[in-house]
């Protein structure tokens, strides 16, 4: 009996010891995300934000599209040489709002870092379901030019933006979805683009739907405010969105 406890103990144990090393990292990550904004960025760079939660692209925050990507080769992350994006694991991205009680010139910025479980995969599905867009910081070509295959801009996280589902959504006619799909997933972050929240998707106590950690904005019976979250890593069912670091900046 000893034995098949001490079994079932030791992959908790060492999934724990993971989870708190990748939130480690995430957080040192994140911290550096924040120190290259405040050191490249104005309030000229935030004057398009405003009460909800909107993208702030490589552009905007006056970096280069490698400023985001880091490798993991020992016990510190790295910011990731731009000549060798292959070796990309982590990427983070940033959201940012200004409520109308927030001083002039302070915002609340989201930092969400992204990893992947090796460097070979993709970040996820940049095809949404109906019903939702891809938030896409990869900047547009000029017209008539072409990406050059040999030297790619690294694989960018992927994160979608739509209406929260909890799985009480009608099909046809009214009558409740057969198969109703949840966004985000059970056990997945997912930020309120109106309020802010950061939760993460638990099963409901019905056991059938699912319920945000924490409350979200409800306009009206089961009609939400929308979401952002991250589809499963390439060849997975598990998200790459690792921490989200919340933070004021003042300019």
């Amino acid at each position: 009996m000893g034995t098949v406890i001490l079994a079932t103990i030791f992959p908790v144990a060492g999934d724990w010891t993971r989870q708190a090393t990748e939130h480690s990292v995430a957080q040192t990550i994140a911290r550096d995300a924040v120190a290259l904004i405040k050191a490249h960025c104005t309030a000229a760079n935030f004057e398009m934000v405003s009460y909800d939660l909107e993208p702030l692209t490589v552009d905007q925050l006056m970096l280069s599209e490698f400023d985001q990507g880091y490798a993991y080769p020992g016990t510190t992350p790295m910011p990731q040489d731009a000549r060798s994006y292959e070796a990309t694991l982590y990427r983070w991205a940033a959201l940012a709002r200004h409520q109308p009680a927030d001083p002039a010139g302070s915002y609340q910025v989201y930092i969400l870092v992204f990893k992947k479980g090796e460097v070979r995969q993709q970040f996820g599905d940049p095809a949404p379901p109906e019903g939702y867009v891809l938030v896409n910081d990869l900047p547009p070509l000029p017209p008539g030019h072409v990406r050059d295959p040999l030297h790619p801009p690294p694989d960018r996280p992927v994160f979608w933006r739509g209406p929260y589902r909890d799985g009480t959504q009608k099909g046809k006619n009214g009558q409740p979805l057969l198969k109703p799909r949840l966004f985000p997933p059970i056990g997945d972050y997912g930020i309120g683009v109106r309020s802010g929240t950061v939760f993460r998707q638990h099963l409901a106590p019905d056991g059938l739907n699912a319920a945000p950690s924490t409350p979200l904005i409800e306009f009206q019976p089961s009609m939400y405010e929308d979401v952002y979250y991250a589809p499963p890593l390439e060849g997975t069912n598990v998200s790459s969105l690792v921490y989200v670091y919340q933070t004021t900046l003042a300019f």
